[in-house]
């Protein structure tokens, strides 16, 4: 009896095995994101059509319809055209900002996902986005599909942040700047985004709240 008791608390401890499981995937995720970024591959065809764009443009141009049949969000490309000017037009020059935004995804994830669900699954989904092909591919490509997990990410965590504290100014003004920029950023950002209202509307503690009345139609009309 005695010694059930004493082994009683160590039974009821919180594992760690799913952080360090989150830990050892962001690292994976990361050596896998830099082998394939070093790797310079040469651009490909829509790789290279964007790049031409970014190259011969000047920043006020390039909020034209660009040439080649290509799309890509405002702020990427304003980012892109500045990495060029300092760096020059190279594959990794190019490539940077798909690779920065790839590496930042792992960790964000791992918090995201635990402040929703349970620690097990916040590593489960750390692992699966660390070893997913596509996800790795994205990180070494000069296209904004990069930004674009990070991106809708960033709007989930600013979404989640606002609910838990709904009668916080703070989240709500981090959450209408941070949609801003998500939108010029990433073309997707606006599915999540109208996810992420419908979220927070059918929420009842933000429904009552007098501060999310106040921030929420505004911030909807800026991103409209």
């Amino acid at each position: 009896m005695e010694h059930a008791s004493a082994a009683a608390p160590t039974n009821n401890r919180p594992s760690s095995l799913p952080t360090a499981i989150a830990l050892g995937a962001i690292v994976a995720g990361v050596v896998l994101r830099a082998i394939e970024f070093t790797r310079s591959r040469p651009l490909w065809l829509d790789e290279a059509m964007l790049a031409l764009n970014i190259a011969s443009r000047p920043l006020a141009q390039l909020a034209r319809p660009l040439d080649y049949d290509q799309s890509a969000p405002l702020l990427y490309l304003w980012i892109e055209r500045l990495a060029v000017s300092v760096g020059g037009v190279t594959e990794r020059t190019l490539r940077l900002l798909p690779f920065v935004a790839a590496v930042a995804l792992l960790p964000l994830s791992w918090v995201v996902v635990r402040r929703l669900v349970s620690v097990t699954a916040a590593a489960i989904a750390t692992l699966l986005m660390a070893l997913s092909v596509a996800l790795v591919s994205f990180g070494a490509e000069a296209k904004q599909y990069g930004v674009d997990p990070l991106a809708t990410m960033l709007v989930v965590w600013l979404a989640a942040r606002a609910a838990d504290a709904p009668n916080d100014t703070r989240a709500w003004r981090r959450l209408a700047i941070g949609g801003i920029g998500c939108l010029l950023l990433s073309q997707p950002a606006v599915f999540v985004i109208g996810g992420a209202l419908i979220a927070l509307a059918l929420d009842r503690n933000v429904r009552r709240s007098a501060v999310a009345r106040r921030f929420a139609p505004p911030a909807t009309a800026v991103w409209a």
